[in-house]
């Protein structure tokens, strides 16, 4: 949940609930955007705050799951999130957090990381896998 667009909110209450946003209006909000484009911009301390451990967080559950399958061959992170805050992605906190696994950490600095920039890829790589179980032909 939290490494999702809805954690950010959640990330943000919990580093300081007083600071408050307009997307913050109703429960069911959608907070992601305001927070991501005020922290990207350095508008919002907190928002900063949030942007900086929720990268963190991705990076380093990137890095579990490369561990968990071995992914030697590289690590590609699509989606609509990584995309919009494509800056913070390519600063090094992502690949720093990605890394720091004591004795994985030289395995782990081998594994090439891409970010998918087609925020589509998820859906399209879903919907061929369907195809092919289905059996259906390609045209």
């Amino acid at each position: 949940m939290i490494l999702s667009g809805r954690g950010f909110r959640s990330i943000h209450d919990f580093l300081n609930e007083s600071v408050q946003h307009p997307s913050f209006a109703g429960p069911e909000a959608d907070a992601a955007p305001e927070i991501t484009g005020l922290a990207l911009a350095g508008q919002c301390a907190v928002c900063v705050q949030t942007l900086d451990l929720w990268v963190s967080m991705y990076g380093a559950e990137a890095g579990n799951l490369a561990l968990k399958s071995l992914a030697r061959g590289g690590v590609w992170v699509a989606g609509g999130i990584a995309v919009k805050i494509r800056k913070k992605m390519e600063d090094g906190s992502f690949f720093r957090a990605f890394c720091e696994k004591e004795k994985f950490a030289a395995l782990l600095t081998q594994i090439p990381i891409q970010l998918v920039l087609n925020e589509d890829a998820p859906l399209i790589g879903a919907m061929s896998r369907a195809i092919q179980t289905a059996g259906i032909a390609s045209a």
